[in-house]
């Protein structure tokens, strides 16, 4: 143990191990690259240390043990030590260990690092050297062993001004072993069509490496050839072609392309590219062809699509859905039938034909009678669509003179390359005989007022032959409507229903006539509508009413004695009353409704022949009274003056019956009596009253 006791060797100790410290700080250290840094073979390594030393050696290893990589010279800063690249012979290599050292076995700490002796990779991404207006332009970039850091673009053009439209540099951020892509937009504004334009990319890495790419355009901003084309198979230079079931055919598509760069024309079917073909930049027409396989379009029509596009991406539509036509067979009437199965007719009547034809389709339908006609000549049928390749369609047949008797029709079809197929129907002809029908239904139908109810029709075919269609109709009140049966054989019968809804009629009756709209036929059904309960009471309260008037109608009849009750208006009402009475009794309450329904008219005029009556019958009963008192005076006091003084200003010879035997002086003296007669006559009536209960007043 070392005991130091003096401040002096204190001091000195301390010097001794300070200067030993920086010694120890003199070894060599790395100043760059940084760990893990990316160089290249221009990268200058640098080490510092002691200035002086002697063959300060920088030394790599693969992995495979430390190799010297030659001496490193000292700068012009003393004590810092550098080299530029490692080995020429190594290459790029990641993970490369370097170290430095000196003859004195002073050694740097290991330092890793990658080196990256290759340039980046830079290429366009695009499909050619043509190019659209304004164009953007992408390129690829990408390094196997470091990081892509940069991206620029310069465009020129000797045939006008074009400039980068935004940003010219750009940072990739494409990591080691990527591929990614640099988009540059490109201001053509000045250039015209066909304008050259020069385009240069440089890429560089975090290692330094930089690489270039130059590109040339050709600036092609428009398609600026035909916009449509002509289309024809070559075997029959039209767009309908006939036979060759076994080779494949070629269209010609005939068209000026794109003046300024390469045309590619695209036949397709359904949207699928069946062919393709390129034609050469030209200012003329050219031809390109497309090859049709026949194991796919033999026998068969499609829709042809040809596209155009240039090599700047610029195209056209040349076609657009063209019908082509590849026919091998012709058509096949596969059906020809009378819908209803029936054979015989007397006029005209409806048949059904199938006809197929897969590849140009049928152009057109027609029939004749018995002989054959030329293509054309007969009947033609209309179709919906001439060129479909099915028709399934019913159509009617109108024999016109043909004369009575077994005939045959033929039913010819043309398809659209004029190859025909024949078809024929045997039927029997009776021309002009009146069809029979016979309509059913009930003579009486019943329905309660408010609800609806239904009952059958029967429509029967009694002549012998096929009829089309029957038509029945009717516009009464318990039924307005059209009822139809087609197709009817001899002897064949066909219900359909009738609804009568009485929700809008009246309780009543109703004549419901059917009859045919085409043949002369005809059943009227009589409708009655019953009453509900609650109408029931309404017509019974009604009835009531008028039962009343009737019987007072017929009590003041009987207190007039000479009256006839028999009297027409009278009796017209009380009858009428009577019948509504009895239908009530049978429950027929709409028999009733139907009596009463105009009997107030009735009412008015028996009211109106009874007052007529009565007021007749009154003034002949006051005429007899007076008479009877005038002949009480005469008793009492003499019959000469008490006329005279009574009559006064009414003449009475007027008042005396002439089946009386009464004479009358010519003078009657004017003694006032008539004060009494009527006091008399006034008796009289008392006594009248009280037998008959009639009433003078």
């Amino acid at each position: 143990m070392i005991t130091i006791r003096s401040p002096l060797k204190k001091t000195l100790l301390l010097l001794t191990l300070t200067t030993l410290t920086i010694s120890l700080g003199t070894a060599l250290q790395w100043d760059q690259p940084d760990e893990n840094a990316h160089i290249n073979d221009e990268f200058e390594l640098t080490v510092t240390g002691n200035d002086g030393l002697d063959d300060v050696e920088l030394y790599y290893d693969e992995g495979d043990g430390w190799e010297s990589a030659d001496s490193m010279s000292e700068s012009s800063t003393k004590g810092t030590y550098t080299k530029t690249g490692v080995d020429s012979d190594i290459g790029s290599y990641e993970g490369l260990e370097l170290k430095a050292n000196t003859s004195g076995e002073d050694s740097t700490d290991d330092r890793t690092v990658t080196l990256d002796v290759g340039e980046p990779q830079v290429e366009y991404n695009g499909d050619g050297e043509f190019v659209q207006k304004d164009p953007t332009v992408t390129f690829e970039v990408s390094d196997e062993y470091s990081e892509v850091t940069g991206a620029e673009i310069s465009v020129d053009s000797n045939d006008g001004d074009v400039s980068v439209d935004g940003d010219d540099e750009k940072d990739p951020n494409c990591d080691v072993d990527d591929t990614c892509d640099v988009e540059f937009d490109i201001d053509t504004e000045d250039l015209e069509e066909g304008d050259e334009i020069e385009v240069t990319v440089t890429a560089d890495d975090e290692a330094g490496n930089i690489e270039k790419q130059d590109e040339t355009f050709t600036l092609d901003s428009e398609w600026d050839g035909d916009s449509s084309a002509s289309v024809e198979w070559v075997e029959s230079e039209s767009s309908v072609l006939t036979g060759f079931e076994d080779e494949d055919q070629d269209l010609d598509i005939s068209f000026q392309p794109d003046t300024v760069s390469d045309t590619t024309v695209i036949c397709e079917v359904d949207g699928d590219e069946v062919d393709n073909a390129n034609i050469d930049a030209s200012d003329e027409d050219e031809t390109a062809s497309c090859e049709f396989d026949s194991d796919d379009y033999a026998g068969s029509s499609f829709e042809l699509t040809v596209e155009a596009e240039d090599e700047a991406g610029n195209s056209e539509t040349l076609v657009d859905e063209k019908r082509m036509v590849w026919d091998t067979d012709a058509p096949s009437v596969d059906r020809l039938e009378q819908p209803q199965g029936v054979s015989t007719f007397n006029s005209g009547f409806d048949l059904s034909v199938l006809v197929n034809d897969d590849a140009s389709g049928i152009e057109s339908l027609e029939y004749y009678f018995d002989a054959g006609t030329e293509l054309g000549e007969g009947s033609q049928v209309d179709l919906e669509d001439s060129e479909s390749t099915v028709i399934d369609h019913d159509f009617k047949v109108e024999p016109g003179d043909l004369s009575r008797g077994s005939h045959t029709v033929y039913v010819r079809a043309e398809d659209g390359t004029g190859l025909t197929d024949v078809s024929s129907f045997d039927f029997e002809y009776y021309p002009n005989r009146n069809p029979e029908i016979n309509l059913g239904a009930p003579d009486r139908f019943e329905v309660t007022s408010g609800e609806s109810k239904t009952f059958d029709l029967s429509i029967e075919n009694g002549a012998p032959f096929f009829l089309n269609s029957v038509e029945v109709t009717s516009s009464s009140a318990a039924w307005d409507g059209t009822r139809t049966v087609t197709g009817l054989e001899e002897g064949d019968s066909v219900k359909r229903s009738i609804t009568v809804d009485a929700s809008s009629l009246d309780v009543g009756v109703y004549d419901l006539k059917i009859q045919t709209a085409n043949y002369d036929a005809s059943k009227t059904v009589e409708v009655v509508v019953r009453a509900t309960e609650d109408q029931k009471q309404s017509i019974e309260s009604s009835l009531q009413d008028w039962k009343s008037k009737r019987d007072v109608l017929n009590e003041n009849i009987s207190k007039i004695g000479n009256l006839e009750a028999s009297d027409e208006d009278i009796s017209q009402f009380t009858e009428t009353v009577s019948k509504a009475e009895k239908a009530a009794e049978k429950g027929n309450y709409y028999e009733v409704k139907s009596h009463l329904s105009s009997i107030d008219s009735s009412f008015e005029q028996a009211s109106q022949t009874f007052s007529e009556k009565k007021d007749t019958f009154q003034k002949k009963q006051r005429n007899q009274m007076y008479l009877i008192g005038f002949f009480l005076l005469v008793l009492i006091g003499g019959g000469g003056v008490a006329a005279y003084l009574y009559s006064g200003e009414e003449d009475v010879s007027e008042l005396i019956p002439e089946d009386w035997d009464v004479e009358l002086p010519e003078e009657m003296p004017e003694i006032g009596v008539r004060e009494k007669v009527e006091e008399l006559v006034g008796e009289a009536e008392e006594e009248v009253e009280e037998e008959t209960g009639y009433s003078f007043k």
